[in-house]
């Protein structure tokens, strides 16, 4: 494998692929979304790991009613997560990025 001076890695990472690709503010702005992105993601596996349990069970037991309601608050669930999660985002100042960073993330 090819690696740097400083042992750090291969140098065909994603970040430097990134790097090279949209520029260095780019990757900035790739990094700045990451918490947020792995946030997101949190609350759908959590929510989808629970729904599709609970409705599994509850439909190979022939309990179609239960089985309907646990998927129903799953639906619902993911709705208000999203309104919360959409909610959110003002909060985190992206009103304070330049036009060019906007410009870079509909790059990437």
């Amino acid at each position: 494998m090819d690696r740097d001076d400083g042992g750090s890695g291969p140098k065909s990472s994603p970040s430097v692929i990134a790097a090279n690709t949209v520029g260095i503010d780019g990757l900035a702005a790739v990094g700045l979304m990451t918490p947020f992105f792995s946030v997101t993601n949190f609350f759908c596996a959590v929510i989808n790991s629970g729904t599709v349990k609970n409705y599994s069970y509850e439909h190979g037991q022939f309990h179609k009613r239960k089985a309907g309601e646990y998927f129903g608050l799953g639906v619902l669930m993911s709705l208000i997560s999203g309104v919360f999660i959409t909610a959110f985002l003002p909060f985190m100042h992206l009103t304070n990025l330049t036009r060019q960073h906007i410009r870079l993330w509909s790059i990437v």
